[in-house]
């Protein structure tokens, strides 16, 4: 307790003034690592994003501590959140040392099995090192170095810490999973489980943000120009057509299904092996733009993955209010990265939105138009 309260002290005289901090896809992605190669499985989430304050309407900081935006990003159900006990919002401050609305962006970074990933956290008013040791020396946070930068440590790596349970541990959850925080540009909270999945985001070393199919699906969001108006995102491994991860149905109705789809002679290409994909969400007064893309490195790889997943989209049962779906391929230039990508624009409000609906097939095992390979029309009608 003494050590940390006397890194406070120091910390807080040399602390530089806080400044907004860039809560941008590219500028997150700078701050991680690339994820190890064991982490590239089929359909894997690699990583997941969201902008807590556009998916409540309202760029850039809240004036004051609270959980305003809590419903937004509920309604939403950005995967970037689905691991925080936002239920619990109103004791983050005593017991996290931030509070939800804090929290402008969060990036995921899977680097393993389930929770073993690391988080950006980002905001203008994000706190400093120095402002979270002093009341997380009471839930076992003590200073280190690490990568030659103070942080703040708790328990062993991947431990549970029983002695330190709290409602409202935001990040380390109802058995106080181990952490460690450290502040690498202000405005920015960085979490990791272990020492070296720090000791990988703080020394020096490749970024995610400088793998170029990467780097190109984040310039070409939904989000626009800079990714600025990207609201959630999700990247994905290679997609590998598979059977259902659960089956919904009673085991006849799914052997029927399956053997009508085995007899089902009309077929639809697919994307060919491509290294990751972005599903990314854009909310506005306009509505709600979903984009689907793909990156490649030839031109013709590209076009015929923009023209399938367009085929695909428009066999699929349509969620509500969808428009004409676009396809198109960017070409990005310097790096020799294709985008073959797709967008359709839904009423603002839809609940049922395209992200959505194409989430849900991905992780119930159905075909979506981002998997690899030709597969049955009828796999995309039910």
């Amino acid at each position: 307790m003494r050590s940390a309260l006397l890194l406070a002290a120091v910390l807080a005289v040399a602390a530089p003034p806080a400044r907004a901090a860039d809560t941008t896809l590219p500028a997150l992605l700078r701050l991680v690592p690339e994820p190890p190669a064991g982490v590239l499985q089929s359909g894997h989430v690699v990583l997941a994003y969201a902008r807590a304050d556009l998916l409540a309407g309202q760029r850039g900081p809240t004036a004051q501590a609270g959980s305003t935006r809590i419903a937004a990003v509920n309604e939403a159900a950005p995967m970037a959140f689905s691991n925080m006990p936002v239920g619990q919002a109103g004791a983050w401050p005593a017991v996290s040392g931030f509070d939800f609305d804090a929290i402008e962006a969060l990036l995921v970074l899977e680097t393993g099995a389930m929770p073993r990933g690391i988080r950006v956290l980002a905001g203008a008013r994000m706190p400093a090192l120095a402002a979270l040791a002093g009341p997380l020396a009471a839930r076992g946070f003590a200073p280190r170095r690490i990568a030659g930068q103070d942080v703040l440590a708790r328990g062993a790596d991947d431990a549970f810490n029983p002695q330190h349970r709290a409602e409202g541990d935001a990040l380390g959850g109802s058995i106080a999973l181990s952490l460690r925080y450290a502040v690498p540009a202000p405005g920015v909270l960085l979490a990791t489980r272990t020492d070296a999945m720090m000791a990988a985001s703080l020394a020096p070393g490749r970024r995610f943000a400088e793998v170029p199919e990467m780097r190109a699906l984040a310039e070409t969001s939904a989000g626009g120009q800079g990714a600025r108006d990207l609201a959630q995102a999700m990247v994905f491994a290679p997609t590998l057509p598979g059977p259902p991860a659960v089956l919904s149905e009673a085991p006849e109705a799914a052997a029927r299904r399956l053997a009508a789809e085995m007899r089902d002679a009309d077929t639809l290409p697919g994307p060919t092996p491509w290294i990751f994909a972005m599903l990314s969400e854009r909310r506005d007064a306009q509505g709600i733009v979903t984009r689907l893309a793909v990156a490649y490195r030839q031109r013709a790889a590209a076009d015929a993955a923009a023209a399938a997943m367009a085929a695909r989209l428009a066999a699929m049962r349509p969620p509500p209010g969808l428009e004409a779906a676009r396809h198109a391929v960017v070409d990005t230039g310097a790096d020799d990265v294709f985008v073959a990508l797709i967008e359709a624009r839904q009423p603002p409000g839809t609940a049922d939105t395209l992200m959505r609906l194409v989430v849900a097939r991905h992780f119930g095992g159905e075909a979506t138009p981002m998997t690899i390979g030709a597969l049955p029309r009828a796999a995309f009608a039910r």
